[in-house]
């Protein structure tokens, strides 16, 4: 099993401009992951938090760019990120996000991704809406199969693996499970991982306290590994392991020792799955 990050562990940095996906590539290359998550979550930021790879008349170049440059640090790219949706879209904003969702399912094949992982949509108090979530991506679904590339949807602090499932069905798509995110919700994930099963094809790996949405490293919070791994071995769970930790507030020079640890850790899970 190949120790994976997303791409944004080299993304926003305080007070600078976002690392770029090219030097994401080679620093995650560097740091010894194996394989690479795309990330293509901050296309609709603002400000320094924006990449500009989607954007503009020559955007496939860049991809094209991108999609060589993982080749040549021979690191496998299992699955992508979606864009980021508002919880109402109205006008322009929907128009920005349409696009954007259209180019990074292109843009996922055109990396190598089996699969783009995506967020259900949610009302104001963040439950997961099952019908809603069905009826809005069930276009984009069709249309990322036809590009080879299959949505996995993501549990969100709300989403029961009943919810999940039944988007997972009706959409033809597969899962991606954040234990982030599911450790918000219960302190004991790994029946829902099991409830899951073979569904689970991405992993957004990270840590919290059960309160925040910390992207943590491993053990950098309370989540019982132990049980996480479990699961994840008596499912036979077969993809990637891979990351999703938040190093923004790190100096420069730190984020090197923290991917080495999440390199380290990763080697130690993945003899248990």
């Amino acid at each position: 099993m190949l120790i994976s990050t997303n791409s944004g562990l080299y993304g926003n940095r305080t007070g600078k401009e976002r690392y770029t996906l090219f030097e994401s590539v080679q620093l995650c290359k560097a740091a010894g992951f194996e394989a690479i998550d795309v990330n293509f979550f901050a296309s609709t930021y603002v400000g320094l938090r924006q990449e500009h790879i989607l954007e503009g008349d020559n955007w496939l170049e860049s991809v094209e760019r991108l999609a060589k440059m993982i080749r040549e640090n021979d690191l496998y790219c299992n699955s992508s990120h979606s864009p980021y949706r508002d919880l109402v879209l109205k006008g322009e904003k929907k128009e920005i996000y349409e696009l954007y969702l259209h180019r990074s399912i292109e843009a996922s094949a055109m990396v190598g991704a089996k699969y783009m992982v995506i967020h259900p949509l949610m009302d104001q108090t963040g439950d997961t809406l099952v019908e809603d979530t069905i009826a809005c991506f069930r276009p984009w679904a069709k249309e990322a199969s036809q590009t080879g590339v299959t949505l996995a949807m993501e549990n969100m602090f709300s989403t029961q693996p009943e919810q999940l499932l039944r988007i997972c069905d009706a959409l033809k798509c597969v899962a991606c499970w954040d234990t982030g995110h599911a450790h918000i919700r219960t302190e004991k994930q790994d029946d829902d991982i099991r409830m899951m099963g073979d569904y689970i094809k991405v992993l957004h790996i990270h840590d919290n306290y059960g309160t925040m949405d910390n992207h943590n490293p491993p053990y950098f919070g309370n989540i019982d590994w132990q049980n996480v791994i479990s699961a994840l071995h008596d499912i036979h769970f077969a993809g990637t392991f891979n990351y999703e930790v938040n190093a923004t507030a790190l100096p420069e020079g730190a984020r090197e020792d923290i991917s080495r640890y999440l390199v380290t850790v990763g080697k130690l899970f993945v003899q248990d799955i």
